[in-house]
């Protein structure tokens, strides 16, 4: 018999029942004409197909083995009695519902976002090489890096393929970042911003879905006062303001200058979770690029291959031990450890970590 007409029987188990007591009915009435026909009495006849057939009911039960799944109809009873039982009681019914569904949804809800900020990986070609560099002194908070010091760090260390950098600042004449005013058409609008070097793409790992991204000489020649008039739109934004029209090698308005598009980003393209909607050329007033205190880079670094974090972080140490005689420079540089207010040290830490911050800790919890 088929597994599929087992599971059939299942839910008509008392027709099989009935089926069963005839067909048993049918064979014991049988051997008793046979036995009645060898000369047997009536009486006698029945006593000994009784004999013959033995417990009628174990006799059942084996052949409802064969036709049913037992634990199948075991567990299809104990549903119809829990049904019959919750009918019984409304109240307890509603209250059970409704904490299950509770229980559920807030199961499914913090899984969800459990996994969208802890479990999938950033959206980069091997994101368990991006570090985030910081610097952070003994009574401040964690603070971005100077231009010398980027500079330096590019050419001293040895654990890092590539090392880029970013700035956010308010939009404005000249601005590095933030949000800027973006005109679409007669539609302006108000979009957020980042200011980015071609390192920086290159250390993400980032491909442009259209057209190109930026140059080396287009995000490091810090001259005259604004920055090249180069721009790079997010996919969502060429698609909603734009309508995905042709827009490579076409000027658009930023900030009431006119911006050639240089290309469009991948769609979900990102950068520490700010879903910038424009990437701007990385621009510094070059007397502000010259000043060792002015901590206004962010940084990101790609491990080199085979190179963990751990033997990075032993390296930065040990640079941090004698920046001062490296650079030959006396003043603001960073140290191993940071006693005076006026002095700093720098960190790294994975990036997924950097963008997660202190959410992670609690997500887990919950």
């Amino acid at each position: 018999m088929s597994w599929i007409s087992r599971v059939a029987n299942v839910f008509r188990s008392s027709s099989v029942d009935s089926s069963l007591d005839e067909e048993s009915r049918f064979h014991l009435e049988s051997r008793i004409n046979d036995l009645v026909a060898t000369g047997m009495t009536r009486e006698a006849a029945e006593t000994t197909a009784q004999r013959q057939f033995g417990n009628r009911l174990r006799l059942r039960e084996s052949s409802r083995d064969v036709k049913l799944m037992p634990w199948l109809e075991d567990m299809v009873r104990d549903v119809r009695h829990g049904l019959r039982s919750l009918r019984r009681t409304p109240v307890f019914t509603a209250v059970a519902l409704l904490t299950l569904a509770l229980g559920i949804g807030a199961n499914t809800a913090i899984f969800s976002i459990v996994n969208g900020v802890i479990l999938r990986p950033l959206g980069y070609p091997r994101p368990e090489q991006l570090m985030q560099l910081t610097s952070r002194y003994p009574v401040l908070p964690i603070l971005a890096v100077s231009v010398p010091e980027y500079a330096e760090f590019r050419q001293m260390n040895r654990s890092f393929a590539t090392v880029g950098a970013y700035a956010y600042v308010t939009g404005g004449p000249g601005s590095i970042g933030g949000e800027v005013n973006l005109t679409a058409g007669d539609r302006p609008l108000r979009v957020r911003s980042v200011a980015v070097d071609a390192h920086l793409l290159e250390t993400l790992g980032i491909q442009p879905a259209r057209g190109r991204l930026f140059r080396e000489q287009e995000t490091s020649r810090w001259t005259g006062t604004l920055a090249p008039p180069l721009a790079i739109l997010s996919h969502e934004l060429w698609q909603t303001a734009f309508g995905g029209r042709p827009l490579v090698g076409q000027t658009i308005d930023v900030e009431g200058r006119p911006h050639e598009v240089l290309g469009i980003m991948p769609p979900g393209a990102d950068l520490m979770d700010q879903r910038p909607e424009i990437w701007l050329p990385l621009w510094i007033h070059p007397e502000a690029a010259q000043r060792r205190g002015s901590h206004l880079l962010n940084l990101i670094a790609r491990l080199k291959e085979g190179i963990t974090a751990e033997a990075a972080e032993a390296e930065l140490n040990a640079l941090l031990d004698n920046w001062r005689e490296r650079v030959g420079v006396e003043g603001h540089v960073p140290v191993m450890h940071p006693t005076a207010a006026a002095d700093h040290t720098l960190e790294i830490r994975p990036l997924q970590d950097a963008i997660i911050g202190n959410a992670g800790r609690s997500t887990s919890v919950l």
